[in-house]
């Protein structure tokens, strides 16, 4: 009766079972997760009937002695879809084998869904970036080629008159000069 005190008193949701997945003991707050009640729960008789049949192989677990994190995904009572962790462990309490924790880890698998649609989000619009810059530079550098081939002078300047950009002809009519004034162009 202590472990029913102790195992009751975890937020998670615990089960034990016999060697072949039959309840031997079902916490009281199994419908936190499932929305079933104790008695609903201990009709299906079966932990399959709560995790699914392939949750583990007795292979895995005799190897071990316990497996962690086991991800499930059940539907509850009112058709709800969550995500469960799930831990099994080689126990000898009350006539069962097997213990069994149940996390709703329905939040966490929502958020790591969602930042893996952010980071492939961010990782598209950071290659549609580097080919809009490469572009960019391929663009700059035809104007560039462009310009060095026109016989006659080019200067571009920003507001202030700074030249930004000149070619050849430009540099052998004015020099080296990097600064106009607009009322140098009248």
């Amino acid at each position: 009766a202590l472990h029913q005190l102790i195992l009751s008193s975890i937020s998670d949701a615990v089960f034990i079972t016999d060697e072949v997945g039959r309840f031997t003991y079902i916490c009281p707050n199994v419908d936190v997760i499932w929305g079933y009640s104790q008695l609903e729960v201990a009709r299906f008789g079966h932990i399959d009937r709560l995790l699914g049949s392939t949750l583990c192989e007795s292979q895995a677990l005799d190897a071990t002695g316990e497996l962690h994190n086991i991800e499930c995904d059940i539907t509850t009572a009112g058709g709800q879809q969550r995500a469960l962790l799930v831990n099994i462990k080689r126990v000898h309490i009350a006539g069962g084998t097997r213990l069994y924790t149940c996390r709703d880890a329905t939040e966490r698998k929502q958020a790591l869904t969602t930042l893996h649609q952010q980071t492939l989000r961010l990782e598209n619009e950071l290659a549609e970036r580097r080919q809009a810059e490469a572009a960019l530079r391929a663009s700059e550098a035809l104007l560039r080629n462009v310009l060095e081939t026109l016989p006659v002078g080019v200067w571009m300047t920003d507001a202030q008159g700074t030249v930004t950009l000149s070619n050849r002809a430009a540099a052998a009519i004015w020099g080296s000069a990097g600064n106009f004034t607009p009322q140098e162009y009248d």
